[in-house]
C-alpha cells in the first residue's frame, strides 16, 4: 500500500516491538531507494536491524526525545536537501561542462593556467576569492571547484549579494525566526544552513554592507551564527567561494571592505581574464554555444560563416563570455539556413569613450531606437540591477527608471542568485 501512495518522506518511530521491527524491515526492503526516511529512536541500540539502511544518503537517524515543535523544521530541512539533490543530479545530467574539466572550453594560455589552479585547489577546504569582470565565468569556476571537491554530493548554492537590499540579504543568508520582523509570518532557513556540508557561492561580495561583512566573517571564523530574531547558535560546515567584479584592494584603501574579511576570503585568489585577453577561446566558445542552442529537430544553423567568425574575433566583448553566449543564442533564432551570417550576429557598434567613435550611417538612424537598444544592453549586462545599468549608461537610477517607462521596458526582478525572471 505504501508503495502505491508514493510518499515524499517517511517519519518512523519503530519503538522496541520485535514484530513491528520485522514488518518495518520488510516494508523498507521493498521501498523505493530515493525516498527520505527519518528514524526516531530513544537510543542508537533501538535502531537495531535498521542499521543496514542508515548508510543510505536518504536516511536520517534522530536519537533522543524530539520536541513536536521542532519536527516540521527538521522535515523541512531534509525535504529541501532532497530537492537540492535532485537539482544537482539534473545539473550533472544537463550541464556536464560545469564540473567536468575535460569538457570545459579552455584553449587560451591564461585560462589553461587558471583551470590548472582550480584543479589543484578544488579537493581542498580552502576559501576561494574569484575576481574578474562581469560575464567572465566566475560562477562557472565556482561550480567547477565544488563539483570536483569531496563536497560534490552536497548542495552548491549561489547568492548574488548585489541583487538584494541589506535586510533581505541578511535574511537570505542567515534565515529568520517567525516574528523577527514585519511580514516574517514563518521561520525561514537561510542559505548558510541550506548549504550545510556543501559550498556557498557569494557572488558580488564586494557589494555587501560593512555590517553583513562582519556577520559573514564570524561564520568563516567560528562556523556559527544565529538566525534573525533567534538566540540559538547554529553550527554549520560550509565552504565559501566568493566572487566580485570590483577592485577589493581599492575598496580596502577606501575603507568600504573589511581587511580581515578580505584575507579570510582570499586564501586562494583567482583572477579571471576578460574575453578580449583570451582570443583563443572566442571561436571554440561560439561553436559550443551553437551546439548548446541548436534545435533538437535539426532545423537550426550548424556552424558559423567565416565572415561572421572574423567579426567575432574583432569585437572587443565588453560583456565577456555572457555577451558572447547571448549573441550566439540570438543569432540561432534569427538565422535562416545552415550558417550564422554576419548580419545574424547583430553586434552593436563601438561605444564612445572606450571603443572609438560611433559612425552615423548614411541613411541615418532613429535615435529613440538607439537609446532603447543601449538600455536593453545595459539591463542585460547588469542582469536587471537598475543601479548597475544606470552606471553603465552614465545616468542616474531615477533617469533610467523614467527611460524604462518611456520605452515600455519591463525591469526584471533579480533573484537571490542574480538571475532575472
Amino acid at each position: 500500500m505504501l508503495q502505491e501512495e508514493d510518499p515524499n518522506l517517511l517519519l518512523v518511530a519503530p519503538g522496541t516491538s520485535k514484530t513491528y521491527h520485522e514488518s518495518l524491515f520488510r516494508l523498507f526492503s521493498g521501498l523505493r531507494r530515493d525516498i527520505p526516511v527519518i528514524l526516531l529512536v530513544n537510543s542508537r541500540q533501538e535502531a537495531g536491524s535498521f542499521e543496514v539502511f542508515l548508510d543510505s544518503a536518504h536516511w536520517s537517524l534522530l536519537v533522543g526525545p524530539q520536541s513536536p515543535e521542532n519536527l516540521p523544521t527538521i522535515v523541512g530541512r531534509i525535504l529541501e536537501k532532497e530537492r537540492l539533490g535532485k537539482e544537482l543530479d539534473y545539473l550533472r545530467h544537463r550541464e556536464p561542462h560545469i564540473y567536468d574539466f575535460r569538457k570545459m572550453v579552455v584553449h587560451s594560455p591564461k585560462m589553461i593556467s587558471v583551470m590548472a589552479l582550480v584543479r589543484k585547489i578544488a579537493p581542498s577546504e580552502a576559501t576561494v576569492l574569484i575576481q574578474g569582470e562581469t560575464g567572465t565565468g566566475k560562477e562557472l569556476v565556482a561550480a567547477a571547484i565544488h563539483f570536483n571537491s569531496p563536497r560534490r554530493m552536497m548542495p552548491f548554492l549561489a547568492v548574488n549579494c548585489a541583487s538584494l537590499h541589506e535586510e533581505l540579504l541578511e535574511s537570505e543568508l542567515f534565515g529568520h525566526e517567525k516574528g523577527a520582523f514585519t511580514g516574517a509570518d514563518r521561520q525561514r532557513i537561510g542559505r548558510f544552513e541550506q548549504a550545510h556540508g556543501g559550498t556557498l557561492f557569494l557572488d558580488e561580495v564586494g557589494d555587501m554592507s560593512p555590517r553583513l561583512q562582519a556577520k559573514v566573517l564570524r561564520v568563516l571564523q567560528e562556523r556559527s551564527f544565529e538566525r534573525l530574531g533567534g538566540s540559538r547558535t547554529i553550527q554549520v560546515d560550509v565552504r565559501i567561494v566568493a566572487a566580485t567584479n570590483k577592485d577589493l584592494r581599492k575598496a580596502l584603501a577606501q575603507g568600504t571592505f573589511r581587511k580581515d574579511l578580505y584575507y579570510r576570503l582570499s586564501v586562494v585568489p583567482i583572477q579571471l581574464p576578460p574575453l578580449r585577453e583570451r582570443a583563443e577561446d572566442i571561436l571554440p566558445l561560439a561553436r559550443f554555444f551553437v551546439r548548446k542552442y541548436g534545435h533538437p529537430r535539426g532545423d537550426s544553423p550548424k556552424s558559423i560563416h567565416p565572415g561572421a567568425e572574423e567579426a567575432l574575433m574583432r569585437y572587443p566583448w565588453p560583456g565577456n563570455v555572457r555577451e558572447l553566449e547571448n549573441v550566439i543564442e540570438r543569432a540561432m533564432v534569427v538565422a535562416k539556413g545552415p550558417f550564422i551570417g554576419l548580419a545574424d550576429l547583430m553586434l552593436p557598434e563601438a561605444l564612445p569613450g572606450s571603443l572609438g567613435r560611433v559612425q552615423l550611417p548614411p541613411e541615418g538612424v532613429r535615435l529613440e531606437e538607439v537609446e532603447k537598444s543601449l538600455i536593453l544592453q545595459a539591463m542585460e549586462r547588469s542582469r536587471g540591477v537598475q543601479r548597475k545599468a544606470a552606471k553603465l549608461l552614465g545616468i542616474s537610477p531615477r533617469a533610467l527608471h523614467y527611460k524604462l517607462r518611456k520605452h515600455g521596458i519591463r525591469s526584471p526582478k533579480p533573484s537571490a542568485n542574480g538571475s532575472t525572471s
